[in-house]
């Protein structure tokens, strides 16, 4: 029987006896005792402790380790000068992990339980009745000796963080919380109780994102878009963050999500995303200025400039010469971000390069010269006659007077645009026998080229 009001922080069971570490260091043992394996060392005071079918090991504070009971096969003769991490005791042979990571096994080894695979470090340590079994450093399981019941067939492609062995059994705990045994199953001791997790979560849960939209080959994006996550656990479900919606603008925003599973631990996702929804601005400009009117009668150049906060300019529209003549012509370029977004913007020409064409009507009677002056576009704006007498020296220029119906115009006071292409003139000419040279000029200022437009013999009155 157990000692009574006695506090154990440590408990080991052997085949007919137990023993345990009180809570001042001390080791209690109980049970059978025909080999002395009850009798613990006086005055010794222990870390960890082991107990077999007839022997118990212990690691003492000092770190030395400590055997007794059964010693026929060697079992309880400590390598001398080493010092252990890790004990483990079978029924007949002992095995510990030294400080150094190496492990040594000692005592009966009539199945090779004691003969230690080389060249591979151990990190826990387990011995059955005749067979032993470990754990490497990369979490795999070794067994080796006895294989009367398939107690050292390990399982394949099995991560454990725990391993026991007793008698032709071996039981491991894997990263998932899992227990796999094998070996003898006569007595059901090899059916590991389903839906039930030993030991402790060592795997963290999974988190991914992943995007409602795609970015663009830049990495930008110029519509809000949703971040989804999906979560996993290797013990059971988590509850894993809503789905996010971007909307705000900015480059380079680490998005981050987290899940934390039942025992604590977490996992991080981060997304870094770069949204930019406005379109750049684009600034046409017109090189070279128009007249008073508005007009251009040579083909103006129209350049855009293109600017972007965000995401930057990916390209500007280029320049554009405009060659057909028009009025109220709506120039426009576009300018593209690099998140794709597209801005436009326009600016207005007229642009005239047809000069207008005068007449003059058959005469006369007083002393006003009359015709017409028309252009399709920009419209009339000024009539110049130059009179040259037919006998005789001296030259006079007449502006005439543009009469479009509606107002009258002169060269200062057009507007654009012109509803009138065809209006007459007028101009008052002195008395005699002229030969008369005209020059229109249109609201653009194309200028007629002067023509010969007749003789007229004007009567003063």
């Amino acid at each position: 029987m157990p000692p009574t009001g006695v506090s154990f922080t440590t408990i080991a069971a052997g085949a007919w006896h137990t023993c345990g570490i009180t809570d001042d260091g001390t080791a209690r043992c109980w049970g059978w005792n025909s080999h002395g394996q009850t009798v613990v060392p006086h005055g010794t005071t222990f870390t960890a402790i082991v107990a077999g079918r007839l022997h118990t090991c212990g690691i003492t504070i000092t770190g030395s380790t400590r055997c007794w009971g059964e010693n026929g096969h060697g079992q309880a003769d400590v390598p001398h000068g080493v010092t252990f991490t890790a004990l483990a005791v079978g029924d007949t042979h002992t095995c510990g992990i030294t400080r150094a990571g190496h492990t040594l096994c000692w005592g009966h080894n009539g199945q090779g339980q004691t003969v230690v695979p080389d060249a591979v470090t151990f990190t826990a340590i387990a011995a059955g009745s005749q067979h032993t079994c470990g754990i490497t450093d990369y979490g795999t399981a070794r067994c080796w000796g006895g294989n009367s019941h398939g107690q050292s067939d390990v399982p394949s492609g099995a991560t454990f963080t725990a391993i026991a062995a007793s008698g032709p059994n071996t039981c491991g705990v894997t990263v998932d919380g899992t227990a796999r045994c094998w070996g003898d199953t006569r007595y059901g001791q090899a059916l590991v109780p389903s839906g039930v997790r030993f030991g402790s979560d060592l795997i963290p849960p999974t988190i991914t994102s992943s995007l409602d939209r795609v970015a663009n080959p830049a990495g930008w994006h110029n519509d809000p878009f949703t971040i989804t996550y999906v979560c996993t656990d290797n013990w059971g479900p988590v509850d894993c963050p809503d789905p996010t919606t971007i909307t705000d603008d900015g480059a380079d925003r680490p998005i981050t999500a987290s899940v934390t599973d039942a025992s604590g631990r977490s996992a991080v996702v981060v997304d870094v995303i770069n949204l930019d929804t406005t379109a750049p601005d684009v600034h046409p400009m017109v090189v070279e200025s128009p007249n008073g009117s508005g007009w251009h009668n040579v083909a103006p150049t129209v350049t855009f400039e293109c600017a972007d906060t965000l995401s930057g300019v990916a390209t500007c529209h280029a320049p554009i010469t405009v060659t057909d003549d028009g009025a109220s012509q709506q120039i426009t370029g576009t300018g593209i971000d690099i998140a794709g977004n597209t801005g436009q913007a326009s600016t207005t020409v007229n642009l005239d390069t047809d000069q207008p064409t005068t007449t003059i009507a058959p005469q006369v009677v007083g002393s006003t010269l009359s015709g017409t002056i028309t252009d399709a576009l920009s419209g009339p704006a000024k009539v110049t006659a130059t009179l040259v007498p037919a006998l005789g020296t001296g030259t006079i220029r007449i502006d005439a007077t543009v009469d479009c119906t509606r107002a009258a115009y002169t060269a200062m006071t057009v507007m654009v645009p012109r509803a009138e292409t065809s209006c007459g003139w007028t101009a008052d000419a002195p008395a005699g026998v002229w030969r008369v040279h005209l020059s229109g000029t249109d609201i653009a200022d194309n200028v007629e080229a002067s023509h010969d437009a007749g003789t007229v013999i004007i009567i003063g009155t």
